[in-house]
Parts: C-alpha cells; structure tokens; sequence
C-alpha cells in the first residue's frame, strides 16, 4: 500500500466517521431528513431527528423546517406551521421561516396572518422577499 494510498483511506474514514459541522448530528441522521424517499419518510425521519435530543438549536431549528415542508407536501398545513413556528422560536431572524408559514397559512384561508409574516420575510431579506412591493 503507497503511503499516498493510506492517507487517503484514514482521511475518508475519518470524515465518514465524525459529528458533521452541523453540531452534534451525525452526517447519517441529518441525510435521512433531507428529501430521500416519499415525504411521509422524510417526515417520519426528521421526526425521530428532532426528538432524539442530539442536536443544537440550529440544527433542530433546521430538521423543524424540513419537516414542516414536508407536511406541506403532504398537504397538512396545521402541521407545517406549527414546525414553522418552532423553527421561528430557534431562529427568530429566518427570514425563509417566516416566508414558508406565510405560504402555509395561505393554504388555511389566513390571509392576515399569510401577508403579517411575508411582511417579516421582507423585513429580514429584502432582496429575496420584497420584490412583489417595487
């Protein structure tokens, strides 16, 4: 085995083996709330990542948003915004949080709330959220 060779195989063994930079969850877990699969998975998987207690505020607050869109894929917008919401509660300034609750209240006939959070959206990201407003 070239020494070229071995250094190759530790550094992939090392990366597949530690914390991803995103805190305390595993490469493994976080892949298995991503879009893999049927949107009931991806539900049910982010699910067990949220509740296993083993991640930070932001990746909770992500795994909360993932799975919030999948419940609007799922056509269950109650549920995706009550994920939005607490992804709103571990990251008040997420501007695509409040856009996606906007889009899930919408889908519930809340068209007060549905315009209050796209006006947030705004407020946090302008360039993204407010080209409607020019």
């Amino acid at each position: 085995m070239t020494r070229k060779y071995a250094i190759l195989t530790i550094s992939v063994f090392l990366v597949a083996n530690t914390p991803s930079v995103f805190g305390h969850v595993l490469v493994h877990e976080r892949r298995l709330c991503m879009g893999f699969g049927t949107w009931l998975e991806e539900k049910a998987n982010c699910t067990v990542l949220i509740q296993s207690g083993r991640m930070n505020p932001v990746d909770q607050a992500w795994a909360y948003s993932r799975r919030g869109f999948a419940n609007m894929f799922l056509h269950q917008p109650l549920l995706a915004i009550q994920d939005f919401d607490q992804e709103i509660r571990l990251m008040p300034k997420d501007a695509d949080a409040y856009y996606l609750r906007s889009l899930a209240k919408k889908r519930l006939g809340e068209i007060d709330g549905s315009e209050a959070d796209l006006a947030k959206a705004c407020a946090l990201d302008p360039k993204k959220y407010c080209i409607a407003q020019k």
